[in-house]
């Protein structure tokens, strides 16, 4: 762990599609894992995160190492607050980059117009989260897809989302599918939840929040067990490195 306060998982990520200083990503993973996460800025097809810009739409489950290599089944979580909107470029918050924390083992993010923090810490097939919200606000978490084909839905007495993404761009068999698993500390508020065919939001009842996720190619069963698993193996969860590396 001493190392990782030396890498800057921002090194090449100033690109465009016209113009390259790198094409990579600032994924937030484990080596070799199965399942990486970054924050998506806009999406620009596999463009999707400039370090200069000022604006989040929320942090992407994805597995692309590059904007040249095509993404296959990808999430989007975006925390959100009171005004609720269905879709990433009307949900979308100012954030300072200045200020997030990006590095292999940790991520931290503060959604400015939700006035809440993200913070991320991954394992090898998902992660664990954390969420702080303002007080006396509606405390959301939002699901979008990215492409391809969706389905969400909620377990009120296991306190668990799920989601299946059959997104993928490429030459995937036809019957590829990602299943996610999202565990909450907090009891998820029935009445405020909305589940759309686009969206899936995530109303809790208390505005400190934490979660483990898990991801599976199989089945939400093994979704399942993967997240029991991983459960006590990530890093110190949401712990903030002492120092980091934040140039682009």
């Amino acid at each position: 762990m001493g190392y990782l306060q030396y890498v800057n998982v921002k090194q090449g990520t100033f690109s465009e599609h016209r113009f390259s200083n790198g094409n990579t990503l600032p994924l937030v993973q484990l080596p070799f894992a199965m399942t990486g996460f970054a924050p998506q800025t806009e999406d620009h097809g596999g463009w999707f995160y400039h370090p200069a810009s000022r604006s989040v739409e929320g942090i992407r489950l994805t597995h692309q190492p590059s904007p040249w290599i095509a993404d296959y089944g990808t999430f989007l979580l975006t925390p959100q607050t009171d005004a609720i909107f269905d879709t990433p470029s009307r949900a979308w918050s100012g954030y300072r980059p200045s200020e997030a924390i990006l590095s292999p083992h940790y991520l931290r993010v503060r959604f400015l117009r939700a006035r809440t923090d993200f913070e991320l810490t991954p394992t090898e097939r998902g992660c664990k989260l954390r969420l702080r919200y303002p007080q006396g606000r509606t405390p959301i978490l939002s699901l979008f897809p990215v492409y391809g084909n969706y389905t969400f839905r909620v377990d009120y007495d296991e306190n668990c989302a799920y989601a299946t993404s059959d997104g993928a761009r490429g030459d995937f068999h036809k019957d590829f599918k990602t299943y996610l698993v999202l565990r909450f500390s907090v009891p998820i508020d029935r009445e405020k939840t909305v589940c759309g065919d686009t969206f899936l939001h995530i109303a809790f009842r208390d505005t400190a929040v934490e979660a483990d996720a898990a991801t599976s190619y199989v089945s939400f069963e093994q979704a399942k067990a993967n997240c029991d698993a991983e459960k006590e193996k990530a890093y110190d969860s949401c712990h903030t490195p002492e120092t980091t590396v934040s140039s682009a």
